[in-house]
């Protein structure tokens, strides 16, 4: 019956170490995902505008700098993906990189959406 008291400590413990590694591991981890993602991005605005994705990089800026989960929740990522992903087809279908690197940047678009994904699972 000792170890009772104990759980609430542990819960609390627990709560408090997922919230660091939100804010010291994710978060790190996003900005420098998405300073690749956000370059893909403006090249395929500078190409397509589009007021919606150019107000989604700013929406994605503000969120990220500010660090606040429910912020990044409310930035339309589908959108940016999906414009990120227009730059790199166009740039295959141009013959400005080749398969190798095409993958290689979707992979990192995938990279940034699983750790927002992650980030914003448990919005305190």
């Amino acid at each position: 019956m000792k170890t009772k008291p104990l759980m609430p400590l542990m819960l609390l413990l627990a709560a408090c170490a997922g919230t660091a590694a939100r804010q010291q591991v994710l978060l790190p981890a996003i900005a420098g995902a998405w300073s690749d993602v956000r370059l893909q991005v403006v090249r395929e605005l500078l190409q397509v505008p589009n007021t919606e994705a150019t107000a989604a990089v700013a929406a994605a800026d503000r969120a990220i700098a500010s660090g606040d989960a429910v912020q990044v929740a409310t930035v339309p990522w589908p959108l940016i993906e999906q414009t990120a992903l227009a730059d790199v087809d166009r740039r295959l279908a141009a013959d400005q990189i080749g398969p190798l690197v095409a993958e290689s940047l979707r992979g990192r678009i995938t990279d940034l959406r699983e750790s927002i994904a992650l980030y914003i699972r448990r919005i305190p």
